[in-house]
């Protein structure tokens, strides 16, 4: 199994070949829009890339985080936030080494598109039990995770692995309310199939 150092450099490489995910994915969107957050409230973008999500939560007037493994995703992050006159902090760090040094109870709101599929289970189940320590009672995790029937070409790039839906659970099981959804699309020649997870702390 690929460790977290191998694959912040797989990703590193990726992001130094082209501009990786422009537009912030829309469940995420849809899911932040209905939840009515607090103006100022503190969001986590977990695996922020070249900083779409990011730059979306920065405009709806979120405190924002964004943490990436990559300096060359985070140096793009930046860019684009300061471009439109927004502010994030941007914290570059393995994950799940790097929540280590975030406090308890620090957010009220937490997302990952596509990020944390690409450890192992036992990583990624250490990732999620993080983030549930340092989210606020009542904060939410939205979370984007690739399900069964997607193309082998989609996951063959940045590695990373597909998860049943008993395993999503099983993976989640420290949050007190969870949703799963199922989104699917084609892309090409390619399917894509998402786990669109939405959990919440208890209060």
């Amino acid at each position: 199994m690929t460790t977290p150092t191998e694959i912040v450099q797989v990703w590193d490489t990726i992001h130094k070949s082209r501009v990786w995910g422009s537009y912030p994915n829309e469940a995420i969107i849809r899911l932040v829009k209905r939840a009515r957050f607090e103006p100022y409230a503190r969001a986590l973008d977990i695996g922020c890339g070249a900083g779409a999500n990011t730059w979306f939560l920065a405009r709806e007037n979120f405190t924002v985080t964004g943490i990436d493994g990559s300096a060359t995703a985070l140096i793009r992050a930046a860019d684009r936030i300061a471009r439109d006159g927004l502010h994030a902090d941007l914290v570059q760090g393995v994950i799940p080494d790097v929540f280590k040094g975030i406090r308890d109870k620090s957010f009220d709101l937490a997302v990952d598109s596509y990020c944390l599929y690409l450890l192992s289970l036992d990583e990624m189940f250490t990732a999620i039990n993080e983030v549930h320590r340092i989210l606020r009672p009542g904060g939410r995790f939205i979370s984007l995770v690739f399900a069964p029937a997607t193309s082998p070409a989609v996951l063959a790039e940045g590695g990373g692995q597909v998860l049943s839906k008993p395993q999503v659970f099983g993976q989640f099981k420290s949050f007190s309310v969870v949703s799963v959804g199922y989104e699917s699309r084609a892309e090409g020649e390619t399917s894509v199939n998402t786990w669109v997870v939405s959990a919440t702390k208890e209060s």
